[in-house]
């Protein structure tokens, strides 16, 4: 991937994973416009962090509990790599693959309504950040997911 804050984007025109990584860089910049890492990490980190002392925490089975913060904590460490620019082509696919779409976004919104449900909810600009933050994630996961789906054949008779 390429830091998209200072990097030029040209279309791919050869292989599917070009492609991919220009569509993947497209949509990361859009994210990344409208929201920088330093208001992302800590409003993500207070849903998550909301969410474990919430009874929608405690009420989830252990191993659900467990899948819910495993994708979350992943999906921030992805956030991570992508605004700095560490992340390359590989990490994307091993991000989107191990996920399905559905699940996926249920599990950011357990963290999300987790979080509104808490005690911690009560200061009104971190609720506010949260609930912006909670649909432009959703919106962004969606995007890199679907642009996966439309490459993965491709990629599959490629690699």
């Amino acid at each position: 991937m390429q830091n998209t804050k200072n990097s030029k984007e040209v279309q791919g025109t050869g292989t599917a994973q070009e492609q991919m990584l220009f569509e993947f860089n497209s949509a990361t910049k859009e994210l990344f416009t409208n929201f920088e890492l330093d208001f992302i990490k800590p409003n993500y980190e207070v849903m998550i962090y909301g969410w474990i002392y919430s009874e929608n925490c405690n009420a989830s089975f252990p191993n659900e509990r467990a899948d819910i913060y495993f994708f979350n904590r992943q999906f921030l460490e992805f956030l991570t790599e992508v605004s700095t620019g560490t992340s390359d082509v590989k990490t994307f696919i091993n991000f989107v693959d191990g996920w399905d779409l559905e699940s996926s976004i249920k599990r950011l919104f357990e963290v999300y309504d987790g979080y509104l449900h808490g005690e911690d909810a009560d200061d009104k600009n971190i609720r506010i950040n949260c609930i912006w933050l909670y649909d432009q994630l959703k919106i962004y996961f969606k995007t890199i997911y679907e642009i996966y789906q439309s490459h993965r054949a491709e990629l599959k008779l490629t690699a």
